[in-house]
């Protein structure tokens, strides 16, 4: 004989698996709310890199997706061996916020919310391009990244590198942040062409009296990319030094509550994809 369910507690089975489905939140989704977790990591990624600090969001491990990536270049005075000396650099740009805390957990950018995956390396020489891009392809093995969404800065030989790093690879990063620095010396041309032959978008920040790195210099280079007409034309923000150490633009334009035309570097550089 078949048994029929009484009525009510046909209803009491359907409002419980209805309140168990709206129980089941995807972490994929959340709006994350709290710092990214910052960590240390003594890895020897390749001769010139023998660790780095990551900072993933909090609820990374409980995620599926793939999140953009900031690869941030520290300057010449904060280079060591990954290890004793990682410490060095925690104390300025982007690092030192994630150390204080107070890099944003979101981005909201076109009405989507955007977390970072962010890795600073530290190189026991000046950074440059081939083991920026070690690294780099060590970062998409270890780390759930969007490869549409890779976005790279330094300060200082920091930014230099990272203009260098842009000109050679300018289909493999979304947009760059060079700050107090950008590619000097060689092959200028061939630079600017590449960068603006890849449309890749530039904001350069820089002080204009820095006696370390002429602003003209900066001037001529993101001069030079307008001259191969880029579909973006490259920025330049010009900063009074504060202070006695008149080459740090980096503090100022790394802080996220720093705006021009109503967007920090964040949130610029995320309006760009590959």
């Amino acid at each position: 004989m078949k048994k029929i369910l009484h009525p009510l507690v046909f209803i009491s089975l359907v409002f419980i698996v209805t309140a168990c489905k709206k129980e089941q939140v995807s972490y994929d989704d959340l709006i994350e709310t709290k710092p990214p977790v910052l960590k240390e990591n003594i890895v020897q990624v390749n001769s010139s890199i023998g660790g780095y600090y990551s900072a993933v969001p909090v609820n990374y491990e409980k995620t599926t997706k793939r999140y953009p990536l900031l690869l941030f270049l520290h300057g010449a005075g904060q280079t060591g061996d990954g290890n004793n000396d990682l410490r060095k650099i925690l104390y300025e740009g982007v690092p030192e916020l994630l150390n204080q805390q107070v890099f944003p957990a979101h981005f909201k950018v076109n009405g989507t919310y955007y977390s970072f995956i962010v890795l600073a390396p530290q190189f026991n020489e000046l950074p440059k391009v081939p083991t920026i891009h070690s690294f780099l392809e060590y970062a998409k093995q270890h780390y759930r990244i969007d490869e549409s969404r890779v976005y790279v800065s330094g300060l200082s030989a920091g930014g230099i590198a990272t203009s260098d790093y842009g000109a050679a690879y300018p289909n493999q990063v979304a947009a760059i942040v060079p700050l107090s620095g950008v590619s000097l010396w060689f092959d200028l041309d061939t630079k600017a062409k590449s960068i603006a032959a890849g449309k890749l978008p530039v904001w350069a920040f820089h002080n204009s009296d820095d006696q370390s790195i002429p602003v003209a210099d900066v001037r001529m280079f993101l001069q030079l990319i307008n001259d191969n007409h880029p579909a973006v034309k490259p920025k330049l923000t010009e900063l009074l030094s504060f202070g006695i150490f008149n080459h740090d633009s980096w503090t100022r334009a790394t802080d996220p509550a720093f705006k021009e035309d109503g967007e920090n570097i964040y949130e610029w550089m995320l309006k760009y994809k590959r």
